[in-house]
């Protein structure tokens, strides 16, 4: 493992607005929460990049929040309407998005707020395949939540079928051969429901390691194999996505208090830069007897 530079504290500064302009550099993103990586998909994290009226944007994700009181504190701008003819100039990898991802509406307020406008999002056959499941097994079960959720999910899927219309996004659907459909019928038909869960997972996290995509869930199990496999992960459970997906002015000084705040509390930070290829560079940020210390992990 690479040998961790000592730093003075007060140069968090300058290593953060290095990774600033790199982030806006290669079109990219620059992302910073929690280490280590279970730590991190738990948050809260924040994914920043540069608009297109060259400030810098965050959205806060993860499973847990920024804490009410330091979000006043901190004066927190939310982002003003963007203009519909513009967007930001972010580079990202395939977005592959599970059925969690499709029912909570993650990547449409991800659209909306800037980040994945211009994105190119794939949904996976079988998170397709399991709202259908779902519907069925509501209409067997008379489940009215069950249909409510995927109907929820194929309302969605066609929202982001106008927006690839609209050219804001390039929206892939992915379809297997007849023969390939018909042996999945099949399997989900014919396996218990839990196995059939599982087997689905294993297809959405196959689909986005192949493709070196980024997988949005809500799914936490799913998340945390994911990271296992070397998958990039956009985490956000539950059903207060559209509340909590905003996004919010963060300029340096801003992050720089928020990073130095956690450090002196002990805790360690994962820092990265995401584009087009993959993982630009990726760092662990610490604190010890009152030195920082920044660790190249990639």
């Amino acid at each position: 493992m690479a040998k961790a530079k000592i730093e003075n504290p007060e140069k968090t500064l300058d290593y953060i607005r290095k990774w600033y302009d790199l982030a806006a550099r290669y079109r990219g993103c620059f992302v910073i929460g929690p280490y280590p990586y279970h730590e991190f998909l738990e948050g809260p994290s924040f994914w920043i990049w540069r608009g297109y009226d060259n400030n810098f944007y965050c959205v806060v994700l993860g499973a847990r929040d920024l804490e009410p009181n330091l979000r006043r504190k901190l004066a927190l701008k939310e982002r003003a309407p963007i203009d519909e003819r513009r967007k930001d100039d972010v580079k990202f990898r395939r977005m592959i998005l599970d059925t969690s991802a499709i029912i909570s509406e993650l990547a449409l307020k991800l659209i909306e707020v800037g980040l994945l406008r211009g994105s190119e999002i794939l949904i996976p056959r079988a998170a397709r395949l399991e709202l259908q499941r779902m519907d069925e097994e509501g209409k067997r079960s008379r489940n009215v939540n069950l249909r409510e959720k995927s109907r929820k999910g194929l309302v969605n899927i066609s929202k982001l079928k106008s927006l690839h219309a609209e050219k804001r996004i390039k929206l892939i659907v992915d379809v297997l051969s007849k023969e390939a459909k018909e042996s999945l019928d099949f399997f989900v038909k014919s396996v218990e429901k839990a196995v059939r869960a599982t087997v689905m997972d294993e297809m959405i996290s196959l689909t986005a390691e192949k493709s070196g995509g980024i997988l949005l869930t809500g799914d936490r199990a799913l998340a945390l194999e994911a990271l296992g496999r070397g998958i990039e992960v956009i985490f956000m459970p539950g059903d207060r996505v559209t509340e909590r997906v905003k996004a919010y002015h963060m300029p340096v000084w801003k992050l720089h208090l928020l990073s130095m705040l956690s450090l002196v509390e002990g805790k360690e930070l994962l820092a990265k830069i995401l584009y087009d290829r993959g993982v630009l560079v990726e760092y662990k940020i610490g604190l010890k007897e009152d030195k920082l210390t920044i660790m190249k992990l990639t």
